[in-house]
């Protein structure tokens, strides 16, 4: 699983985790999640969040993350100032906010 999840978002930056998902985010601009089921089961079933190639120059590496599994979603913060918001049933990405930080985000949390 490791030379996969390297061939496709280089190596591990950061990791959120709850009681049904582990997100790590990545050297590239790519989330991986597990589920429960992945990580019981030892399948190899993770799911990939990415951000439209062409929209991801300036991104780069994915510098945090945060789960929020009552709505099933994740946040992460990037290098370049980004932040991503991407539902993850669908694994749909909902929002990208790239013009409010000029420096890479260091924290993004779900205040619920």
């Amino acid at each position: 699983k490791s030379n996969e999840m390297a061939q496709i978002g280089g190596h591990a930056t950061c990791l959120s985790a709850s009681s049904k998902y582990i997100a790590i985010g990545m050297s590239h601009p790519v989330v991986i999640i597990f589920d429960e089921n992945d990580l019981l089961l030892q399948q190899n079933h993770h799911k990939i969040l990415t951000i439209p190639t062409e929209t991801t120059t300036g991104f780069g590496s994915v510098t945090c993350i945060d789960i929020i599994s009552s709505f099933e979603f994740v946040v992460a913060g990037f290098q370049g100032g980004q932040i991503a918001i991407w539902d993850l049933e669908s694994c749909n990405l909902l929002k990208v906010v790239e013009d409010q930080h000029k420096h890479p985000i260091v924290h993004a949390k779900f205040l619920h």
